[in-house]
């Protein structure tokens, strides 16, 4: 929950129902920011929003930089270039069978092209590889 804490044993029974496919909704986010190292055990209400508050400012900065790239520059910048064409056809090619991306510019998508572009940007040397 929100103000409690969580000890290895919960953080374990969390990881079976994971793997089990077996994670509530109402708690999803929560349990897998613990599940990948975002949260720690024992973490506080106080020091989790801290995190969170971080990491936003972080992807904040991300968006930032990806986004503020001029088309003059981009025609200088191979590497991005490469990496952002991977990303708008990956994202293009998601289910749109799904009707939260139906649309091009559905706010899933949209979002889903932030996050991708903001990965590129954060792991540049690493990049993006498609299917990722």
């Amino acid at each position: 929950g929100k103000g409690t804490m969580v000890s290895e044993d919960q953080l374990r029974k969390v990881r079976i129902k994971a793997y089990n496919g077996c994670i509530a909704d109402d708690i999803r986010g929560e349990a897998w920011a613990y599940l990948l190292g975002v949260f720690k055990v024992g973490s506080t209400e106080a020091d989790r929003k801290a995190v969170l508050a971080a990491h936003k400012e972080q992807y904040d900065t991300l968006v930032q930089q990806w986004s503020s790239i001029f088309p003059e520059q981009e025609a200088k910048f191979g590497m991005f270039r490469e990496h952002k064409i991977a990303i708008v056809k990956d994202v293009m090619r998601t289910d749109r069978q799904l009707p939260e991306f139906k649309e091009d510019s559905s706010t899933l998508l949209v979002t889903l092209h932030r996050i991708l572009m903001s990965y590129a940007m954060l792991n540049f040397d690493l990049g993006y590889c498609q299917g990722m």
